[in-house]
């Protein structure tokens, strides 16, 4: 038996929480520490002041590349840690099928109708914030890592629907927005069931992946949607 000896887990990927489990674990991407932070404002504005064109900017240029590199190292290492930890623990794997590449395209401009030539909002601020957040949580790497991992190792990985798995309860199974009280907090509106968010999406994710439960009092409730072995097919939702 591989070294997981038969443990399952479910993860749930988010943007607060990079990774969230099943079994309660809570991790994050490193993020840009404050010195980075303020030494990649300070590098901005000199870049600002610096001719189009010029050597000096140039220079600037190469010095905030070196820095985001940095950065992206780091995460790199943190990905690497973390998928290896898992393959290495646990046999059974369930994940969202999350289209990665379509999530992070860009808003299409929206024309007004009214005024030819004109655009109305089309999110595209929101929309730049949520994709920054997707690649600075290394949603596609993390699931390129994980399942080259899972598949060297010969265990399973499993993807499933991501379809309301942020909406519906663990314990009775209704779906509904409203049992979403905000990005943290998950409280049943049918059962009261109270949890943090992203662990209880992390058990829907577990419970889609493995075969339906004989019907029962306290039976697990299973989602909508179909898993899949992700090792038995190329996936956009594994890319980006």
């Amino acid at each position: 038996m591989p070294a997981g000896q038969g443990r399952a887990i479910g993860i749930d990927r988010g943007v607060a929480t990079t990774v969230a489990t099943s079994d309660a674990q809570m991790l994050r991407a490193p993020k840009m520490r404050k010195r980075e932070q303020a030494k990649l404002a300070r590098l901005e504005r000199e870049k600002s002041r610096r001719g189009k064109g010029s050597a000096r900017r140039k220079a600037v240029v190469h010095r905030i590349a070196a820095l985001h590199a940095t950065v992206a190292g780091r995460r790199r290492d943190w990905v690497d840690k973390i998928t290896t930890r898992i393959a290495a623990n646990y046999d059974f794997v369930a994940v969202e099928q999350l289209p990665v590449r379509n999530m992070v395209g860009r808003p299409k401009p929206k024309p007004d109708p009214d005024n030819p030539g004109q655009y109305l909002p089309n999110g595209a601020a929101a929309k730049a914030g949520l994709n920054k957040g997707i690649h600075a949580n290394c949603w596609g790497m993390f699931a390129r890592r994980l399942g080259a991992k899972m598949k060297a190792s010969g265990t399973t990985l499993v993807e499933v629907s991501a379809r309301y798995s942020s909406q519906q309860c663990r314990k009775c199974g209704h779906t509904a927005t409203e049992n979403r009280e905000s990005q943290a907090v998950f409280r049943c509106v049918a059962c009261g069931h109270g949890d943090h968010a992203d662990h209880n999406a992390a058990e829907i994710v577990l419970a889609r992946a493995r075969p339906a439960p004989t019907p029962g009092p306290g039976a697990t409730p299973q989602g909508v949607g179909t898993a899949r072995c992700a090792h038995d097919s190329e996936n956009q939702g594994w890319a980006a």
